[in-house]
């Protein structure tokens, strides 16, 4: 799939003004999230904080880091994060438990992730309004480890392994 051009600094000045924006899909630009240095600055993630009515973004195929998820974990009011191939541990992943209304939560080939940081996330959002997980393609996730470690969780997990 090709890439779309960069964000300009000139767009992102832009973006943080509409402070009523609802639904961003940033998953073909190029984004920095702090940590990334394969290539020039187009984005810094944390100016997304200002962007509070924010129910819905999408970052995949960016390689975040966990900066970029502590800069995502201000967005109270998501309902939809989609961050495919993202680069965060386990313990990056632990701010989104913050992220109460969150709905759906993709992760799909984030390949850092175990059993264990899912698990970490998935109970207690799922306690809150988290009715689906996308983990296709998270090499380092089981079925069988999750199935016995995740108790009773009232969502959807998609694309686990048949392990």
């Amino acid at each position: 799939m090709p890439r779309a051009d960069p964000i300009t600094k000139d767009i992102v000045a832009q973006v943080a003004q509409l402070s009523m924006l609802q639904d961003l899909d940033l998953s073909l630009h190029r984004v920095h999230d702090l940590l990334a240095v394969a290539y020039p600055p187009m984005l810094d993630l944390r100016t997304l904080s200002a962007l509070t009515q924010l129910t819905s973004l999408r970052l995949g195929r960016l390689g975040i880091q966990g900066s970029g998820l502590n800069a995502v974990r201000h967005l109270k009011g998501l309902c939809i994060l989609k961050l495919t191939r993202g680069s965060f541990t386990d313990g990056d992943l632990r701010v989104l438990t913050g992220l109460t209304a969150l709905r759906s939560l993709s992760l799909k080939e984030c390949n850092n992730i175990t059993d264990k940081g899912l698990k970490a996330v998935v109970v207690p959002l799922s306690k809150e309004s988290l009715a689906q997980v996308n983990v296709q393609g998270c090499s380092r996730l089981t079925s069988l480890s999750l199935a016995a470690n995740m108790g009773v969780v009232c969502c959807k997990i998609c694309g686990l392994p048949d392990s």
